[in-house]
């Protein structure tokens, strides 16, 4: 080895030694160690001052028990009423869900009634390009003392056993508008333990001719004189999503508070019609089966997509003229239409 080549290999050998000892850390100086990043606690009302019972934050995977209050509603400079704060409850538990419906429903004096109402997760490509899985995902009930938000999509596949004893029981009445669509969804994700009866459909309240569905906003105004707020970027946001928002919760649990209060009203001016026992006579006896309804409704549905495509290939005919046999399937997929059309309306005059 030459005397160049020796001292080029000590000058490598003392750079390695540098960088090593520059890479070492100082033992005056800790090192700097890396936390694993945990994992965001979950709060429906984060930033908004509102802690779930105890202070604890939500986490997926847990039962939970969320309290919060409806906001109040102003009235309208036109002389509307005034709604207070609203005492409501948000959760997927259980035993939470028929500790409410035991307190503000059986062992509440002169409850013969509940508000009933839905949100789901509609067939929409924005909503199935995400992974999310059409149907309900929440129900809502109200009483006249308070609400109650169960988020469906949590409860991790089961239906609540509370919830389908109160939906088969024919002695308390289910209130809604467009209620019997609402709990055939629900009867065709869950099945039997879905099936319910008492059910009264107040959409017809008010309507000219027994067709048209008066809407929710409507009624309430036109019933209590509370300009109910909607908002359809809420009605459309994704009702699977874990916590849901102030937003959605407050919009969910007072569509079933609205339905309530119209009832109420509703009774106080007409007992002979909407009183406990005039409304009861009413509606059990005259209403059919969940299962009876779904049969309907897809026979109906079937007999609807053979009508348009026979439609279609008579179009690509460009024929005026139909000959006898094409005019009489037209007739009886028609009047088949008509057969299976969903029950009317109960039309009342507020």
């Amino acid at each position: 080895m030459t005397h160049k080549t020796t001292i080029f290999t000590v000058a490598i050998l003392a750079y390695v030694a540098e960088v090593a000892a520059l890479s070492m850390p100082h033992r005056d100086k800790p090192p700097i160690r890396k936390f694993r990043r945990r994992r965001r606690a979950m709060n429906p009302f984060d930033g908004q001052g509102i802690r779930p019972n105890g202070g604890r934050h939500l986490m997926q995977g847990d039962y939970f028990n969320v309290k919060f209050k409806l906001p109040h509603i102003d009235p309208t400079e036109d002389g509307g009423a005034f709604a207070p704060p609203f005492p409501c409850q948000y959760t997927n538990d259980p035993a939470t869900v028929r500790k409410w419906i035991d307190q503000f429903v059986y062992n509440s004096e002169g409850c013969y009634f509940v508000g009933f109402d839905t949100e789901s997760v509609p067939n929409a490509p924005w909503m199935t390009e995400r992974g999310l899985k059409p149907g309900p995902a929440t129900v809502q009930l109200s009483t006249t003392e308070s609400s109650l938000v169960v988020h469906l999509t949590h409860c991790y596949g089961k239906f609540p056993d509370a919830l389908g004893e109160l939906l088969y029981d024919d002695e308390i009445v289910k209130v809604g508008v467009g209620i019997d669509d609402d709990l055939l969804d629900l009867y065709r994700h869950f099945g039997p333990k879905a099936e319910s009866r008492c059910r009264f459909d107040i959409g017809g309240i008010g309507s000219p001719d027994g067709k048209m569905m008066i809407s929710l906003k409507r009624l309430t105004m036109s019933v209590a004189g509370i300009d109910l707020p909607k908002s359809k970027k809420t009605a459309r946001s994704n009702w699977a999503r874990f916590p849901l928002t102030k937003k959605q919760l407050c919009y969910s649990a007072r569509d079933a508070w609205a339905a309530a209060i119209v009832l109420q009203n509703l009774s106080g001016k007409r007992p002979d019609i909407f009183g406990d026992e005039a409304l009861l006579s009413l509606v059990v006896g005259s209403e059919r089966s969940m299962h009876e309804i779904d049969i309907r409704a897809k026979k109906r549905k079937e007999a609807k997509v053979s009508f348009k495509q026979l439609l279609y290939k008579i179009k690509k005919l460009h024929t005026i003229e139909l000959n006898e046999e094409t005019q009489k399937e037209l007739d009886d997929l028609e009047a088949l239409m008509r057969l299976l059309r969903p029950d009317g309306m109960f039309v009342f005059d507020p």
